[in-house]
């Protein structure tokens, strides 16, 4: 900031100058282009039947400028809802909600396009519903969480990206107290521990968090988990992500409107639940929540309301988490949320306005503040948002 400063005062001080505004205008032509820093984003969608222009979204964001661009469809496929891309930017993985499968494409690097590669069932029945997925890219395995059929499947990804085979199959059973929505398992989450030998399942049906152990050999996941976190009855988990010393998983309770806070032990493989934190203040009649994310510097926590149609910000310290308050989204249904690798910018999307939302984030005060007006894509409902790593860049 002191920089700006200076030039900014030098450009005052030149104004009528001839060649010394030229030279000035150069020299931040030249300071913005070596800050600018394009990113890729993947946009998981819900599409109309049949439609040959709609699947898998492409956006471009300059994380110097915050600016945010549609760049069009990146490959036509059937609701492919939410998207995983894998650590060298060389893959991207879908669950298609409709077709109840898995789908891997391989990305041109020039354009971001996709070429589909394979395209894998969920399970022998249909109507599985995929609605989430991680890589467990060490054992070479993608897993998926199946809403509709209330189960967890597993697939061999083979060296060219592509899924050989569903190598598992794990049903869910039970229920919870809401007979209108727990009358059966809910797979709605997965996520990789920290520790790479994990995924932990969230079940908005059973209002549990199931933990399972990565079967190297066999590449999938072992058929029974070997431990739960349990959440209050009707909560309803949905989303989960640890905080980045691995040590606190916050899962996303879809029907109370919460956020849970639960200890992780990889040692001893379990999960422990802390205090519950509404995401509003107040009741705000047919309210949901649908996505979490957590601040690279760990001490901020997000989630997104449909209904209330915000973003929450949570402070987060000792294991615990504190509202801070919401920012109205701008638009409807915040299906999906992503945080920049730098934490700098959060990208909200719109499932029934199709657009997103750019908002600059001020780690130091907890500032959630909108960039503009929203992006209007036309790639289908946007439902999930991911930021693609750049190239050489694989973790």
């Amino acid at each position: 900031m002191g920089v700006l400063k200076e030039i900014d005062g030098w450009g005052v001080a030149c104004h009528g100058g001839g060649m010394k505004n030229m030279t000035f205008v150069a020299l931040m032509t030249t300071i913005a282009v070596a800050g600018a820093a394009e990113h890729r984003i993947y946009v998981g969608t819900y599409t109309a039947k049949g439609s040959k222009t709609e699947g898998v979204g492409l956006l471009t964001f300059d994380d110097v400028s915050g600016v945010l661009k549609s760049g069009g469809t990146a490959a036509v496929s059937d609701n492919p809802s939410f998207v995983a891309v894998s650590s060298d930017g060389k893959f991207v993985y879908a669950v298609n909600e409709g077709p109840s499968a898995a789908t891997a494409f391989a990305v041109d690097g020039a354009t971001g396009k996709l070429k589909q590669l394979s395209q894998v069932p969920v399970g022998e029945k249909g109507a599985q519903g995929p609605c989430h997925l991680c890589l467990v890219e060490a054992e070479g395995i993608l897993v998926t969480a199946n809403y509709g059929g209330g189960s967890v499947s597993t697939f061999a990804v083979g060296e060219d990206g592509g899924l050989e085979s569903r190598t598992g199959f794990i049903q869910h059973v039970g229920g919870g107290p809401d007979k209108g929505r727990q009358e059966s398992p809910h797979a709605h989450g997965a996520v990789l521990s920290p520790d790479g030998k994990h995924v932990l399942v969230n079940d908005l049906g059973t209002d549990r968090v199931y933990i399972y152990a990565v079967d190297s050999f066999g590449r999938k996941l072992a058929e029974k988990p070997i431990g739960e976190g349990v959440i209050n009855p009707g909560a309803g988990p949905r989303h989960g992500v640890f905080s980045p010393d691995g040590k606190v998983f916050y899962c996303l309770n879809e029907m109370a409107c919460t956020v849970t806070p639960m200890a992780w032990d990889g040692e001893a493989k379990t999960l422990t639940a802390g205090k519950p934190v509404r995401t509003l203040e107040g009741e705000h009649q047919g309210n949901s929540t649908a996505e979490i994310a957590v601040h690279p510097g760990g001490k901020w926590v997000f989630a997104s309301n449909r209904g209330h149609d915000s973003i929450a910000v949570f402070a987060a310290e000792g294991g615990a988490v504190t509202l801070k308050g919401t920012v109205p989204c701008g638009g409807k249904v915040p299906r999906s949320f992503t945080l920049s690798p730098d934490g700098k910018w959060l990208l909200a999307a719109h499932q029934e306005s199709n657009s997103v939302q750019v908002f600059s984030f001020d780690a130091a005060s907890g500032e959630l503040k909108a960039k503009g007006g929203p992006v209007k894509t036309t790639c289908g409902k946007p439902v999930s948002l991911v930021f693609a790593p750049r190239a050489g860049s694989e973790k």
